[in-house]
C-alpha cells in the first residue's frame, strides 16, 4: 500500500462543496464510487441540503477526492452517510485521513459518537479505523448493511 506524502497530507481539506461546479463533483463520485452509476441515484435529495446535515468533500489541491455526509441531527450520536474515496486513489490513505477529519469536525460541534451502516466490503476499512459493531435501531437503506460505532 502507498501512502500519502506529508505534501499530499497538508494540501488536504475537508469542506462543503463551494459551488454548482463541486456540487456535480460530489454526485459524480457518488454515482461511480456507491452507485455504479446507477440513474436512479437523486442528486437532489432533500436530505443533503437539511440544514443538520453537513455534505463535505475531500479536496487534495482543490481536487474532489472523497466525500461523506455527517448528519448532526440525534442529540447523542452523529451518523456519517454515503462515505466515498474516489476508486482510483483507494488505497493511498486518503479514506483513513477522511475519517479523522470528519470525526474531528463531528467531535468539534459537540457530538462524542458516531454511527454508520457498513458495506460488508468496507467493514475491514472502518475496523481499522476504529469502529466496532454496534446495535441500532435505523434501518439502513439496503439490507446487507453492518451497523457500526465509535466513541470519540
Amino acid at each position: 500500500m502507498t501512502t500519502m506524502t506529508d505534501k499530499e497530507t497538508a494540501a488536504l481539506a475537508l469542506r462543503a462543496p463551494a459551488n454548482a461546479a463541486e456540487w456535480q463533483q460530489v454526485h459524480g463520485l457518488r454515482r461511480r464510487a456507491l452507485f455504479d452509476d446507477n440513474p436512479a441515484y437523486n442528486e437532489n435529495h432533500p436530505d443533503d441540503r437539511n440544514s443538520d446535515h453537513r455534505l463535505l468533500g475531500l479536496f487534495l489541491d482543490g481536487e474532489l477526492i472523497g466525500t461523506l455526509r455527517a448528519d448532526l441531527t440525534h442529540p447523542v450520536w452523529a451518523a456519517l452517510r454515503l462515505v466515498a474515496v474516489d476508486p482510483a486513489r483507494r488505497g493511498l490513505g486518503y479514506g483513513v485521513t477522511m475519517m479523522q477529519m470528519a470525526e474531528t469536525f463531528i467531535k468539534e460541534k459537540g457530538w462524542r459518537q458516531v454511527r454508520l451502516h457498513a458495506k460488508p466490503d468496507a467493514i475491514g476499512f472502518y475496523k481499522r479505523c476504529g469502529y466496532h459493531l454496534i446495535t441500532w435501531d435505523e434501518q439502513a437503506r439496503t439490507p446487507d448493511c453492518i451497523d457500526l460505532g465509535k466513541h470519540l
